[in-house]
C-alpha cells in the first residue's frame, strides 16, 4: 500500500511512501517534495500529479485546529479545501491527524520538538538523503501514520523510533 503524507501550507511538503524492502525500516520514500510558495493552481496540479503518477489511494494531512492564530488559520484551511478538492475528484481517501497524534505515534512523545520528529523519521523511513526539513518530516509521520492505521505496522512505530 502506498500512503501519501501532506504537511499544509505554503511552506508544506508531500511524502509518498511505499512498505520498506531495506532492513530495519519500516517504509521506504518514494517521492518528497516541498511545496514552497506555490500558487493555489500549482499547489493543487502537484498533488495530483503525484497522486496519480504513484496510484496513490489514501492521504494524510494535519488536523486544522484554531488556536487563535487567525492567518494561520485561514491559511492552513484554503490549502485543507485545495487537498479536499483533489481526493474528491480523484477518489482518493483523505484521512486528518492531529499534530500530536503524529508526533506520539512516530517519537512516542505527543509534545516532540522539531529535531525529534526529524531524527525519529530518519530512523524508521529509508530516504535516498536524510531528512533535514521539518515540513517534510511532518509529511513522512503522516504517511507512516497512515501505514500503520491501515495495519501494516500497528503497534511497531514508536517502538523502533526510541532505538538508539
Amino acid at each position: 500500500m502506498l500512503a501519501a503524507g501532506l504537511d499544509l501550507g505554503d511552506l508544506g511538503g508531500l511524502v509518498i511512501l511505499k512498505p520498506s524492502r531495506v532492513e530495519g525500516y519500516l517504509a521506504q520514500c518514494v517521492i518528497a517534495l516541498t511545496l514552497r510558495r506555490l500558487n493555489e493552481f500549482k499547489y493543487q496540479e502537484t498533488i495530483r500529479a503525484a497522486i496519480e503518477f504513484q496510484g496513490v489511494k489514501a492521504i494524510a494531512s494535519e488536523k486544522v485546529l484554531n488556536f487563535g492564530r487567525r492567518t494561520i488559520f485561514a491559511s492552513q484551511m484554503k490549502y485543507r479545501g485545495l487537498v479536499r478538492s483533489v481526493c474528491w475528484e480523484r477518489g482518493v481517501k483523505h484521512f486528518e491527524y492531529a499534530a500530536k497524534t503524529v508526533k506520539k505515534a512516530i517519537t512516542g512523545n505527543g509534545n516532540a520538538s522539531k529535531e525529534e520528529m526529524i531524527k525519529a523519521v530518519n530512523r524508521l523511513i529509508w530516504f535516498d538523503v536524510p531528512v533535514e526539513d521539518d515540513h517534510i518530516a511532518d509529511a513522512a509521520g503522516l504517511a507512516l501514520l497512515l501505514m500503520s492505521r491501515e495495519g501494516s505496522h500497528h503497534g511497531k512505530i514508536a517502538s523502533i523510533a526510541q532505538r538508539d
